[in-house]
């Protein structure tokens, strides 16, 4: 991914909406955008559905400064949506504007490690993520579907080698396409749960790429105790049951 300049990568945009009759534009709640892998993308297109079914999809301008784009309600109506950027927000550790963080993998011959994928896309609604799609400067394409048992009415309880465990953690599982290459299967584990980070608004700094009127940008992550616990399951329990050996 293009890295943004400087560590100001939460792009904050004032929103208006109109339906496809009107005339006249109408504010909207305020977005936010923050794509990370091995550094915080410039996104030039992005979607997102969310799990009320409202469907999003924007393209930005080259330097961000706006945005246009159209949204489809759960209820099947369909607006218009532009947008103007406003700057950088602060984000400290706190409940209120939910991120993700996850542990990645791509397949080639089998999974192999993909480094950490961090974004959050706040829109103003409540209903949360459900899937993502975005490319970004380099040309680069990435899609991912959200998923955990509670979201779709799974049982949240799976049974291996006559062991019932429970598995709690979210997940996703999509593709990565780097420009002029082939794509190729993308999955992560969540390693942080909703609810990392909220705006703190009013603290206007400078830097590299901040400018006048940016607000600088800083994200803090803390682990999740379930996607620990995920993780030692596919490290040592699983291959133990393989061996024909019951855990401890």
């Amino acid at each position: 991914m293009q890295s943004a300049s400087g560590d100001a990568s939460v792009f904050v945009f004032r929103m208006w909406r109109r339906d496809l009759a009107a005339v006249e534009w109408k504010p909207g709640p305020r977005l936010l955008v923050h794509i990370a892998e091995d550094g915080s993308a410039v996104p030039e297109q992005l979607s997102w559905v969310t799990r009320d079914g409202a469907e999003s999809s924007l393209a930005f301008a080259p330097d961000m400064s706006d945005r246009f784009g159209h949204r489809r309600a759960d209820s099947a109506h369909l607006i218009q949506v532009r947008g103007e950027l406003e700057g950088r927000e602060v984000l400290e550790d706190a409940d209120g504007v939910h991120g993700f963080e996850f542990t990645t993998e791509t397949l080639s011959k089998g999974w192999h490690p993909a480094g950490q994928l961090r974004f959050l896309i706040n829109d103003g609604e409540e209903s949360p993520l459900q899937w993502v799609a975005w490319r970004d400067r380099s040309g680069d394409a990435y899609s991912v579907g959200l998923w955990k048992p509670g979201w779709s009415g799974e049982s949240e309880e799976f049974t291996v080698a006559s062991l019932t465990l429970k598995k709690t953690a979210a997940e996703f599982m999509g593709y990565r396409q780097p420009a002029g290459h082939d794509p190729v299967a993308y999955r992560g584990t969540l390693v942080e749960p909703p609810g990392i980070a909220a705006v703190r608004g009013g603290a206007r700094t400078g830097g590299a790429g901040g400018g006048s009127g940016r607000h600088a940008a800083r994200l803090r992550y803390r682990r999740a105790d379930d996607a620990d616990g995920l993780r030692l399951l596919r490290q040592w329990v699983l291959p133990t049951l393989r061996r024909g050996r019951a855990p401890l």
